[in-house]
C-alpha cells in the first residue's frame, strides 16, 4: 500500500469521526451501513473474479450508485457511528490485499468528499404533533389503493367502451380522495403514470417491460402492429396509371359522374393512404438518422411540411414516440421471430452496455446459419442486479419466446456472472453449446505475439510514427494532400508517400525519420 493511499484512508477516518451531531447516531446492528465485521460475498466474488468487484457491486447497493452518476455527484451519507466508520477498515483490507486497484480508491476519494458534505435531515417547522392514524385509517395513510369502479345502478354505462386486452396489462388504482387516478404495469415493475388508461403508452410499456410475462408481452407488440401494413414497401411502387371515366363507345352523354358519397369515400381512402405513407417515411426517417422526435413540434419542420403539402397530415413527437416507433418496432420483432424460428442452428449471444443517460441495458442477438444477426432483445435493466442468475432468467424468456429447438449454441464474454450464466442456460438446455469468448481469446493471443522480443523494434517505431502523425497537424495537412493526388488509401501507398515526403523533407519525422529515408536500393 502506498503512502498515498494510506494517508487518504487516515483522512477518511477521521472525517467519518468527524460527522456532524446533526446526523442520527446509529448502533452497528440497527445501522444502514453494516460495514462492522463486513466479509465480501463468496458469490460475487466468483461472479466478478476479484475481492475489488465483490466490494464495489456490495458498495453501489448500500450507497445507491446512482447518486455517483446525478447531480453533484454526492454519496448520501445519512447517519453517524461505527457502521459508517467501519467501511474504512473494509477498504483497507481490501487495498492491502490488491494494492493499486483504481476502483477502491475512487471509493475512497468519493467516500471524503460525501463525509466532508454528508446530508443534513429535513428541517422540522413548527407544527402541531400528528395524532396517531386509527387502524382503519392506517392502510390508507401515505399508499395508493385499487381502484374499485362505481355500480352502475342500472343506468346504461356511457363513455368509451373498456378494452379487456389493456385492462390486463395494467391496474389501475387511486389516491384517498379517490379523485386522482393512476395506473400500473401489471408485473409490477414499479411503472406508474397518472390518469385513465391511455392505449399506446400502455402497449409501449408493456412491449418492451423485462418483468411482465411472456403471454402479455407478445399481446401488447400484436396490439401495436394491428395498424401497421404487413408489407410497407409496396408505397414506393410506381403510381398506377390514370384511367378515362369516358366510354368511347358513347357519345357527349356517356361521361360518368361519381356519386357524391363516393366521391367523398374516395377523397377519404386517399387521405389514409397519404397518412399511412408520410407516417412510414418519417418512421423511416427519425429512426435510421438518429433524429429526435421533438424535432416534429417544431415551428421550422411545419413550416417545411406545410411548404411541400397544405394537406398534409400533422405528426406530432407523442405520436412519434408513443405511438409509431413501438408499432413499426412490433412489425419487425414479429418478422425478425419467423426469420429465426426458420432456422435450427441459430446461435445466442449477449452482452451489457450503457447508454448515454448512464442506463445499463444488455442486449441479445441471435445469429443464424448463414451469418445474419438480429437483436432480438435490448431492455433498461438499470434497477436489477447484473447476477448471472439474473442473466439467466433474462436468456431463458428469450429462448422460450423463439423455441429452445432453434437455437444450439450460446456465446459471451468471460466476466463471471456471464459466464455463470452461460453454464447455468446449458446445464439446463444440454442440446445447446456453451461457446467461450474465442474473441477476447484471439486478442489475448495476438496480445502474448507482439510481446515477443523479435516484435520490439518494430512496434516502437510504429508507434513513434502514429505519435508524430498524431501532433503534427502540417505532417497530416501534406500526407492527406498527396493520398488525395495519387488517389490510392491503401497501407502500401501510405507507406511509399511517407517516404517521397520525408526524403523531400516535406516533414521529419522526429525518432524514427531515418527509417523512411534509409533505405536499401532495389536491386536492377
Amino acid at each position: 500500500m502506498t503512502p498515498d493511499i494510506q494517508t487518504r484512508l487516515g483522512t477518511l477516518r477521521g472525517v467519518l469521526d468527524g460527522l456532524p451531531t446533526s446526523l442520527p447516531l446509529i448502533e452497528p446492528s440497527k445501522s444502514k451501513y453494516s460495514f462492522v465485521g463486513f466479509e465480501p460475498d463468496p458469490d460475487l466474488v466468483e461472479e466478478t473474479g476479484c475481492i475489488s468487484g465483490a466490494i464495489n457491486k456490495t458498495f453501489e447497493i448500500i450507497f445507491d450508485w446512482k447518486s455517483r452518476m446525478e447531480g453533484d455527484r454526492i454519496i448520501p451519507i445519512m447517519e453517524r457511528g461505527p457502521g459508517i466508520a467501519a467501511v474504512v477498515d473494509v477498504l483497507e483490507a481490501a487495498i492491502s490485499k490488491e494494492p493499486g486497484d483504481a476502483v477502491l480508491e475512487k471509493w475512497v476519494n468519493d467516500l471524503i468528499l460525501s463525509a466532508q458534505r454528508p446530508s443534513q435531515p429535513a428541517v422540522i417547522g413548527r407544527k402541531r404533533k400528528r395524532s396517531e392514524p386509527n387502524m382503519e385509517d392506517a392502510a390508507l395513510e401515505g399508499e395508493l389503493v385499487p381502484y374499485v369502479p362505481p355500480a352502475a345502478n342500472g343506468k346504461p354505462k356511457i363513455g368509451q367502451p373498456t378494452n379487456r386486452d389493456i385492462e390486463s396489462l395494467t391496474t389501475l388504482w387511486v389516491e384517498r380522495d379517490a379523485d386522482n387516478i393512476c395506473w400500473r404495469c401489471v408485473s409490477g415493475c414499479g411503472f406508474q403514470r397518472a390518469g385513465r388508461l391511455q392505449r399506446q403508452r400502455v402497449l409501449k410499456h408493456a412491449a418492451g417491460c423485462a418483468d411482465l410475462e411472456f403471454q402479455l408481452k407478445q399481446l401488447a407488440t400484436d396490439l401495436l402492429t394491428v395498424n401497421v401494413p404487413d408489407d410497407h414497401v409496396s408505397v414506393v411502387s410506381n403510381p398506377p396509371v390514370k384511367k378515362s371515366n369516358i366510354n368511347p363507345l358513347a357519345g357527349a352523354s356517356g361521361m360518368k359522374q361519381l356519386s357524391l358519397h363516393k366521391s367523398v369515400a374516395k377523397k377519404k381512402k386517399k387521405q389514409e393512404n397519404m397518412q399511412i405513407e408520410s407516417e412510414f417515411f418519417l418512421v423511416k426517417l427519425v429512426c435510421l438518422h438518429g433524429m429526435v422526435p421533438r424535432l416534429m413540434d417544431s415551428s421550422t419542420w411545419k413550416d417545411y411540411v406545410h411548404f411541400l403539402n397544405q394537406n398534409a397530415p400533422a405528426i406530432s413527437s407523442d405520436v412519434m414516440r408513443d405511438c409509431l416507433i413501438p408499432s413499426y418496432s412490433g412489425k419487425i420483432r414479429n418478422k425478425q421471430v419467423k426469420i429465426i424460428q426458420g432456422h435450427c442452428n441459430n446461435t445466442m449471444t449477449f452482452d451489457g452496455g450503457s447508454t448515454r443517460k448512464k442506463q445499463s441495458v444488455y442486449t441479445v442477438h441471435a445469429t443464424t446459419p448463414d451469418c445474419q444477426v438480429y437483436c432480438i432483445s435490448g431492455e433498461d435493466d438499470t434497477n436489477h442486479s447484473h447476477t448471472g442468475e439474473y442473466l439467466a432468467m433474462m436468456l431463458k424468456a428469450e429462448i422460450h419466446r423463439l423455441g429452445v429447438s432453434h437455437f444450439a449454441g450460446l456465446g459471451s464474454d468471460n466476466t463471471g456472472n456471464t459466464k455463470k450464466a452461460r453454464c447455468l442456460i446449458c446445464a439446463t438446455y444440454p442440446t445447446i453449446i456453451n461457446f467461450i469468448d474465442s474473441i477476447h481469446h484471439l486478442n489475448l493471443t495476438i496480445k502474448d505475439i507482439t510481446s515477443l522480443p523479435k516484435f520490439e523494434l518494430v512496434i516502437s517505431q510504429v508507434k513513434c510514427t502514429l505519435t508524430y502523425f498524431n501532433k503534427s497537424w502540417h505532417a497530416t495537412s501534406a500526407l492527406a494532400a498527396a493520398r488525395k493526388q495519387a488517389g490510392s488509401t491503401s497501407i502500401a501507398s501510405v507507406l511509399k508517400l511517407i517516404r517521397e515526403l520525408t526524403e523531400m523533407k516535406a516533414f521529419v519525422v522526429e525518432d524514427v525519420n531515418d527509417i523512411f529515408t534509409d533505405r536499401v536500393k532495389p536491386r536492377t
